[in-house]
C-alpha cells in the first residue's frame, strides 16, 4: 500500500498530502481531512479519485509496461491514461522506468486535471507529460481523427471498463498493448449475470471457479469488440487481486487473426456436485450425449485458451525484479506468475477445502497435495485465483480418493 508523508499543503481549495509510491512522490487529497467517517470510501470521499489500496494494480502496469518496452522496442512509444485520477500511475512511469515513453494523462473532472498539472511542475521528469481534460472515450476517438495512434493504452476506470472497450480497440497501434482493469468484479464472478450479459455479452452465474471464470470473460468480451475492427488479441496475463481484474493483451490487425480469435470461444459446463466440467469450443458447441445436461450449469461465452503467456510473462518477472517497488508487492507478483505459468495449460482448479468438506474430513494443505500429485505423473500446482485450491490434470476422483488416503 502506498505511504503518505508528513508533509501537507493547501492549493486551489484543496488539502493535500504527499504521498509515495514506488520512488515517486506526488501530492494527493489529504484523506484524514476529507474521510470524516471511517467507514466511507476513501477513494470516492476525495475531491480527485485516489486508491493507495491500488498501489499493486500500478505495479503490475509498470512491470507490464517494461516487459512490453523491451520485447517490443520502438523508438518512440506513446501511452495514454484515459481515466487517470490524480495521475500517479503516468508520474510513475515517468520517474521510475528508463525507457523513452510519451506520456499521456486524461481525466473528465476538472479538479483532476488541474492537480495533475500542479504535480506535473515539481520534477523535471515530468516536463514533458501531456494533460488532458476531456471525457475519456471523446479523446481516444479524436486522436485517432487525428492520426496519433497508440501504443499502450490503459483504461482503470472505477467500476466497469466496458463503456471505454470500443475507443480503445479503435485506436491502439497494430502489436499495441492494451492494460484494462475491472472493479465491478461481481457481475464477472457470478453474483448479478443479468449485468453481466448486459455489460461484458456473457452469461455467468455462481460458480466454484468465478475468479478465473471472471477473467475468462472479460477477455472474451475485449476480444468479441476487438474483432469488430478486424483486430485480435493475445492475452499476456490475468489477475484476480483484492477487489479488482487486470489483464494485458496485445492487439493485432488482419481479419484472419480476427476470425481465428473465435476457434478459442466455448463454455464450461461443470456438475457442482462430482466437480467435473467440461470445455465445450464454439458459440453453439456440440454437447456430447455422454453429458448428463440435466445436472449441468453452462457458462459462456469465454475465452478458453491460455491466460497467461509464457514469453512475456518471463519477461515482467526480470521487470518486478528490475524495479523499485513495494517488496510485498513484488513478491506476491512473482509468487502468482510463478503459479500461474506452472499450470498455465490447465484451465480451471479444484478448491480442496470444498472437497474435503463433502468428504467430511479436513482439507490437506495444497503444497502437500500438489507434491503427491507430482510424484504420481500429474501436472499439478497452486492457483492465486483460489488459495485453498489447485490446478491439475488429475480426475476429481483421484484427489477425492488423496484427500482420503492422506487424512485416514
Amino acid at each position: 500500500m502506498a505511504k503518505f508523508l508528513d508533509e501537507r499543503i493547501e492549493w486551489n481549495n484543496l488539502i493535500l498530502r504527499r504521498v509515495l509510491e514506488g520512488t515517486t512522490s506526488i501530492f494527493v487529497p489529504d484523506p484524514d481531512h476529507y474521510l470524516p467517517k471511517k467507514s466511507d470510501y476513501l477513494p470516492a470521499a476525495l475531491p480527485v479519485f485516489y486508491n493507495p489500496v491500488m498501489e499493486i494494480n500500478r505495479d503490475i502496469s509498470l512491470s507490464a509496461i517494461l516487459a512490453y518496452y523491451r520485447l517490443y522496442p520502438k523508438d518512440n512509444i506513446t501511452y495514454i491514461e484515459a481515466l487517470a485520477g490524480t495521475g500517479i500511475r503516468g508520474f510513475r512511469i515517468a520517474n521510475e522506468l528508463a525507457a523513452n515513453i510519451n506520456i499521456l494523462l486524461n481525466d473528465i473532472e476538472p479538479r483532476a486535471y488541474k492537480l495533475m498539472n500542479f504535480n506535473k511542475e515539481s520534477t523535471e521528469k515530468f516536463k514533458n507529460i501531456k494533460i488532458f481534460n476531456n471525457d475519456a472515450n471523446y479523446l481516444l476517438y479524436h486522436l485517432r481523427n487525428q492520426r496519433e495512434i497508440l501504443d499502450i493504452i490503459e483504461i482503470d476506470p472505477y467500476g466497469s471498463p466496458a463503456p471505454f472497450l470500443s475507443a480503445g480497440l479503435a485506436n491502439v497501434k497494430n502489436g499495441g498493448l492494451l492494460l484494462i482493469t475491472a472493479t465491478d468484479t461481481a457481475p464477472l464472478a457470478g453474483k448479478f449475470p443479468e449485468a453481466c450479459l448486459r455489460k461484458y455479452g456473457s452469461y455467468i452465474t455462481k460458480n466454484p471457479f468465478y475468479r478465473e471464470i471472471a477473467i475468462r470473460a472479460l477477455l472474451y468480451s475485449i476480444g468479441c469488440i476487438a474483432s469488430k475492427f478486424s483486430r485480435s488479441i493475445i492475452p499476456l496475463f490475468g489477475f484476480f487481486l483484492r477487489h479488482f481484474i487486470k489483464v494485458g493483451v496485445i492487439v493485432e490487425k488482419g481479419k484472419l487473426k480476427a476470425n481465428n480469435f473465435w476457434q478459442e470461444i466455448g463454455w464450461i459446463a461443470y456438475d457442482r456436485e462430482s466437480l467435473q466440467f467440461d470445455m465445450l469450443y464454439g458459440i453453439r458447441p456440440n454437447i456430447s450425449k455422454n453429458l448428463r445436461t440435466q445436472k449441468l450449469k453452462f457458462l459462456g461465452p469465454l475465452w478458453l485458451g491460455k491466460i497467461f503467456n509464457e514469453t512475456f510473462c518471463d519477461e515482467m518477472i526480470r521487470s518486478l525484479n528490475a524495479l523499485e517497488i513495494n517488496g510485498k508487492n513484488r513478491l506476491l507478483l512473482l509468487k502468482i506468475i510463478d503459479w500461474e505459468l506452472g499450470c498455465n495449460n490447465i484451465p480451471l482448479y479444484y478448491n480442496l477445502q470444498e472437497i474435503s468438506r463433502k468428504l467430511h474430513t479436513s482439507s490437506p494443505a495444497s503444497d502437500e497435495i500438489v507434491e503427491v500429485l507430482r510424484a504420481l505423473g500429474f501436472c499439478a500446482c497452486r492457483t492465486h485465483f483460489d488459495r485453498k485450491a489447485i490446478k491439475t490434470n488429475a480426475d476429481p476422483e483421484v484427489i477425492k480418493n488423496l484427500i482420503v488416503q492422506m487424512k485416514s
